[in-house]
């Protein structure tokens, strides 16, 4: 039905002038399709329009499906029913594509069907947002796993360095000196990764101040046992902290 008949019908929208009716629909915060019973397209808003990239003009009395094609695709016994909400790729006019969830509405008038409404909005940045707070739970779980992997490592670790600090008092050839000097180096490198982790996994994100240099160092620590064979002249021009989060900064360091 065309606004104009809407608005001097004797429905509760009656009393309201066409301009006024076509304003409210356009102000609707999703995009809207009115199709007739042979699938053609008798009204769509301006949200529609600027949705898909076409007219009015080019919309009205086009089928649905060059729209909607994959929410037409259903069984045909559920073409006049009230259906679920849907979340399809649609495409636009200029053969872009996007997310988009589409509610279809069975319309009838005097007790028989006149077509279907669809009500479609476009969940392009919640389809980021969603994919963003996936990979951030990911980033988490993998942080949990570190730090419970980090302490049960550091508990052998410090009874190790106990035990090669006993092994000192007893006597050795200066060979066996030198060697037990360099495991402990190793030794204590690894138990500072540990510590260093546990220490990242347990910040709580907010704002304070900041030894990018410190990160930097403990960055570069992390990552030698993977890449033994480089070596890394660190160089820092300054000396000054920085107002930032801890753990985002060592995220920016380490991805």
């Amino acid at each position: 039905m065309p606004v104009r008949d809407v608005a001097q019908s004797g429905s509760p929208l009656g009393s309201l002038a066409p301009a006024e009716v076509e304003m409210i629909l356009d102000a609707a915060s999703r995009a809207l399709c009115v199709a007739d019973v042979q699938g053609n397209c008798r009204y769509v808003n301006s949200h529609f329009s600027r949705m898909f990239g076409c007219t009015r003009e080019e919309a009205v009395g086009a089928p649905v499906q060059r729209f909607l094609r994959p929410v037409t695709q259903i069984p045909h016994n559920w073409v006049y029913q009230t259906l679920d909400v849907h979340e399809v790729t649609l495409t636009r006019k200029d053969g872009s594509t996007f997310p988009g969830r589409v509610e279809v509405r069975e319309l009838a008038s005097d007790g028989r069907s006149t077509g279907l409404a669809y009500l479609i909005r476009d969940i392009a940045d919640e389809k980021i947002t969603e994919e963003a707070l996936r990979k951030t739970e990911k980033m988490a779980a993998a942080g949990r796993m570190a730090a419970a992997i980090a302490h049960e490592i550091n508990n052998p670790l410090e009874a190790v360095i106990n035990l090669m600090y006993l092994m000192r008092g007893e006597p050795m050839s200066g060979e066996a000196m030198r060697y037990l000097s360099m495991a402990d180096a190793e030794i204590e490198r690894v138990s500072r990764i540990a510590r260093q982790t546990l220490a990242f996994y347990r910040d709580t994100g907010k704002p304070g101040r900041v030894d990018v240099r410190e990160l930097l160092n403990m960055t570069v620590d992390v990552h030698a046992f993977r890449h033994a064979h480089l070596r890394v002249h660190r160089r820092y021009r300054t000396d000054r902290q920085v107002a930032a989060s801890r753990a985002n900064c060592s995220r920016c360091f380490t991805t």
